[in-house]
């Protein structure tokens, strides 16, 4: 049985069980023992869950899961709010609390809250024990045993009659397994990589029976590892697979060291191929023990894997990866044709084929699906396609029995807090385009990421968690932001995104159309998309998540009215989005969703003031406020909101911001398109080091930030640790710098009127456009000249101001770079410089490159892209460099791999620095249009892979011409070339029988 999300509600009630405030106020009454006893109840009932996942549940078992679960959910919510409660006693000065406690607690006094506390643990307890204690009863165990999922062991065998549109994999696979290249030891490694059904296991038996395959290995080996259920990788059976497929009998009863003799000797000078199919293991050390077995004397020979994993296939070895993708729309009729028709039709129905074709697409290319339902169809009549076409793959019987059970291998073999992260992906519809920092915003909100004392961030935890996912074909669809290299979002194949809704069962809700008079009680999150679900959702419930995934700019209108009687019956809110025209203001009872930690706020122009109630959400860790122009500030004791860790402002129309630098747990920051906004007072966390004679207080602010966004802020004036006094004109000159210690990441763009004087010591990400000349970001002659006339600001900066290491910087003002600490730049590895008129030369940078010599792998030189520089043409002297300085800078950058020239339009031959670029790999020439022949040196670019001319010069592209072409012995040495012009474009590769046209296809750049 799947417990859906329940998990993760037992995991945050045993977390905060061990909350120290809680511990500490419960001990006040000698009640600290009830603490402990819950504790134990509750790891009994986390025991439960993980034997009830591993189950098939009768009816009455299914219902006792469910009254656990409920249970659970309930317990959770009393103890967040006895936690919450537990915290603010330490932050909480004189002020009110809560009306929500007050329903709770008669006296605000320790010893009154102590033995309320007390009296609701024993309360709590007792429910959990009397659902949790009769378990033994319905067959569960506090001390399950790991899932034990077998699947069908495979064979190398396959008809190939069967497989269809694997050609080109085909192909591509046995190129890796002949090219030399790839082998200077005596084994390497080649991996298939792919979600569960796509058809990796047909793929490797297919390349193991092939022809060329045969004529090439003495010795061929078959073996099916599945070791997705084994907490080790067992070797001795891999050892006594791998001899039985070649003597053709099983080993029984020998030892392990008779064993690896015999493999050794079997193996010993000859060249061959084994195939590991199914391997689940990501543990290195385990990986290099089997292969220490299979090293042997003769080079050439070959291991090809099989597996959902890329963390498997990267601790396989460095060879290639080949990405397995579902079947095209045409493959996978063809598939679907060939099976679900008589083979006698060559030209089956018209009907069932239009209908055919629709339940083709919701196989989403995985050819298990489109062979279960094509066999399901077989020989069927018209009604029964009608009925499998409505109700769809996720809701027949043969994904029940047949593909699911497949596909969750991979879903069993998640930690428990992953899969509560995974289940929760059911709230987006299928198809959605996930972004995500909003999924991680979403985890943190619902307690599915517990932080570690002196670990990693809850940030970092996630980040970690959404890599696992897509290491194991989870996710798809990656976009990746192209400035830093970061993922932006993602999607979920269907299949996949049907085993989330179907372990979410009923908890996860996606609507489209207005609920039902009754919503289900048990559904604990739910995403809208329609505005008539605001409307008719106001009655009570128990939802957790109600989050809003449709059309960004459209209007939902509700009343105040309505919006108090919605929020008054969803008290148990983690994440609410609201996003409703018309208000004018909130209800004050937005302050009493105690359990908020996500809030979404785009309220429209009518908005003009947020309550002050919103700063008792104690426990609120995103804010986001959009699309309010009538706004005009935010609430006077914003900084109350103490665990805020998330705060995105944008298309507001506040006009200063103050005291947000003492959040203390604020980590994002992003102000975007605020065009009222003249000033951001940061207020100061003080920082004192009494020495008897000074203290430097009032530098410290944002204590936690590390990613911190200023986009399209054009009335935006200073950015200062404190307001000005009145009469002082002073500029960011004479400013004192704002410490911002923790910070990674650092955009700012369309600044233009911006003073500041940040100081980032850790940053590495910095992108700069369109800004005020006073910009100020590390700038160690103002800071040098601040430590040297302070003595406090000298003290306070002592040990602070260390050389940041930049990895990514992309920029229009290179003064900034040369004004930055030395050293900054020794572990660059991206920088992209956008010239202006104002950029003289490569030698006003070489200083820079010097510094990043041996770390720059990326670099990207490109005129200014905005309207006012590009009306003006691109001047190219900006990346040419004069005298001696062209050689320096061309050795300097001797460890390139990658370099772009873009939007040079006045460039009209390469600069020369670019022959010493002796490990270029790529070159993109685009929209360099005045460029007409390559230069003499081009075969010194020995290391050249992939050469890109795109929208460049007829002339340039007919030089380039395999063969006939002028400039053609020139760059004949490089392995890909992609001309393109203004009408068409070629793409050559250098094959094994000379150069073969690729297509129109635009290669990986």
């Amino acid at each position: 049985m799947e417990v859906g999300v329940a998990f993760a509600a037992a995991q945050t009630l045993f977390a905060a069980l061990k909350c120290t405030e809680l511990k500490d106020i419960c001990s006040l009454s000698l009640y600290k023992s009830r603490l402990d006893e819950l504790q134990r109840t509750v790891a009994t009932v986390m025991a439960v869950l993980r034997d009830a996942e591993t189950k098939e549940l009768t009816e009455e078992a299914q219902n006792y899961i469910e009254e656990l679960k409920d249970a659970v959910y309930d317990a959770d919510d009393l103890f967040d709010e006895f936690v919450t409660l537990a915290k603010q006693t330490k932050v909480i000065k004189g002020g009110d609390v809560p009306e929500k406690f007050g329903m709770l607690f008669s006296r605000y006094n320790d010893l009154a809250v102590s033995y309320n506390m007390s009296q609701g643990v024993r309360k709590i307890r007792n429910k959990l024990d009397a659902i949790a204690n009769n378990h033994a009863h319905f067959g569960f165990s506090v001390d399950p045993q790991p899932m034990r999922l077998r699947r069908e062991e495979t064979c190398s065998y396959a008809y190939e009659g069967n497989i269809v549109g694997r050609e080109d994999d085909v192909s591509k696979i046995i190129n890796h397994l002949t090219n030399n290249s790839n082998a200077p030891h005596s084994i390497s490694f080649v991996s298939i990589v792919g979600m569960g059904g796509l058809g990796k296991t047909a793929l490797a038996q297919l390349v193991f029976n092939h022809e060329r395959v045969s004529h090439l290995f003495q010795l061929k080996m078959w073996v099916c590892v599945s070791d997705h259920d084994q907490e080790q990788l067992d070797i001795t059976q891999i050892l006594c697979k791998i001899l039985a497929s070649v003597t053709g009998e099983k080993q029984k009863d020998c030892t392990m060291d008779w064993l690896q003799t015999q493999v050794r000797k079997t193996l010993t000078n000859k060249k061959y191929l084994l195939v590991l199919d199914d391997v689940w293991t990501e543990n290195r050390n385990q990986w290099l023990k089997l292969v220490d077995f299979l090293l042997g004397d003769e080079s050439g020979s070959r291991i090809l894997v099989t597996t959902r994993s890329h963390e498997t296939a990267r601790i396989v070895g460095n060879g290639p990866k080949h990405e397995l993708e579902g079947l095209s729309k045409d493959n996978s009729w063809l598939l679907f044709k060939k099976i679900a028709f008589v083979s006698e039709q060559s030209n089956p129905p018209e009907d069932l084929v239009k209908i055919g074709l629709e339940i083709v697409e919701g196989c989403g290319g995985v050819p298990l699906a489109i062979r279960m339902v094509a066999s399901l169809l077989y020989g069927q009549d018209k009604s029964k396609w009608l009925s499998f076409q409505k109700s769809g793959l996720s809701n027949s019987a043969i994904s029940q029995k047949d593909i699911m059970p497949i596909l969750k291998f991979s879903y069993h073999q998640l930690e428990s807090p992953l899969k509560c992260c995974f289940t929760y992906c059911a709230l987006f519809p299928k198809d959605y385009v996930i972004e995500k920092e909003l999924l991680i915003s979403l985890w943190i909100a619902q307690g599915y990421i517990i932080p570690l004392n002196d670990g990693p961030s809850m940030e970092d935890v996630a980040e970690e968690y959404i890599s696992i996912l897509l290491r194991r074909c989870f996710f798809q669809d990656v976009k990746i932001d192209e400035e830093f290299g970061k993922i932006k979002s993602f999607k979920i194949h269907d299949l996949i995104h049907d085993i989330a809704v179907q372990v979410g069962g009923k908890e996860i809700c996606v609507r489209k159309f207005p609920p039902s008079d009754h919503m289900e009680k048990k559904i604990r999150h739910v995403a809208y998309t329609k505005e008539e679900f605001l409307k008719n959702a106001c009655r009570k419930t128990h939802i957790r998540s109600y989050c809003y995934l449709g059309k960004q700019f459209i209007k939902f209108e509700m009343n105040l009215s309505s919006l108090k009687e919605l929020l008054s019956n969803w008290m148990h809110l983690r994440a609410l989005d609201l996003v409703i025209t018309g208000l004018s203001s909130l209800p004050d009872s937005i302050g009493e969703l105690l359990h908020l930690r996500y809030l979404n706020l785009k309220l429209g122009k009518n908005l003009e003031v947020l309550p002050e109630s919103i700063t008792k959400l104690y426990n609120l860790q995103t804010l986001k406020l959009g699309w309010c122009s009538s706004l005009r500030e935010l609430p006077k004791d914003f900084p109350r909101l103490v665990n805020l860790r998330k705060l995105e402002i944008s298309n507001c129309g506040i006009q200063y911001l103050t005291s947000l630098g003492t959040l203390f747990h604020l980590k994002t920051l992003k102000l975007i398109s605020l065009i009222r906004l003249q000033y951001i007072i940061t207020g100061t966390i003080t920082t004192s080091e009494e020495d008897g004679k000074s203290s430097a207080k009032g530098l410290l602010s944002f204590p936690s930030l590390k990613v911190l966004h200023l986009e399209h802020l054009l009335n935006l004036k200073e950015w200062r640790n404190s307001r000005v006094e009145e009469g002082d004109t002073s500029g960011s000159s004479s400013m004192p710098p704002s410490l911002l210690p923790q910070l990674k990441s650092l955009r700012i763009e369309s600044c233009e009127v911006m003073k500041c004087n940040l100081l980032c010591p850790n940053l590495e990400d910095a992108l700069f456009f369109d800004n005020n000349e006073s910009l100020q970001v590390n700038d160690r002659v103002r800071n040098e000249i601040w430590k040297a006339t302070s003595t406090a600001l000298s003290s306070s900066l002592a040990g602070s101001y260390g050389v940041p290491k930049l990895r990514r910087v992309i920029m229009d003002r290179v003064k900034l770079l040369n004004r930055m600490p030395m050293g900054s730049f020794q572990c660059l590895q991206k920088l992209i410089i956008e010239l202006n008129h104002n950029f003289e030369g490569l030698g006003e940078v070489e200083d820079v490159f010097v510094d990043c010599s041996s770390s720059l792998r990326h670099l990207e030189i490109r005129f200014s892209s905005t309207n006012k520089n590009r009306m003006r043409g691109g001047s190219a002297q900006g990346c040419y460099a004069e005298g001696d300085s062209e050689k320096r800078i061309g050795m300097a950058l001797s460890s390139l791999h990658h370099l772009t020239l873009r939007h040079l339009q006045m460039l009209k031959c390469l600069p020369n620095w670019m022959q010493f670029l002796t490990a270029l790999q790529t070159l993109d020439i685009i929209d360099v249009r005045q460029l007409e022949a390559l230069p003499e040196w081009m075969p010194k670019l020995t290391s050249l892979r992939e050469l890109r001319l795109d929208s460049c010069s007829k002339s340039l592209k007919k030089r380039c011409q395999p063969s006939n072409g002028e400039d053609w012995p020139l760059i004949q040495h490089i392995p890909s070339i992609y001309l393109k012009d203004f009408y068409d474009h070629l793409h050559f590769n250098r094959g094994r029988r000379g150069w073969i046209r690729g297509g129109p296809s635009t290669p990986k750049v």
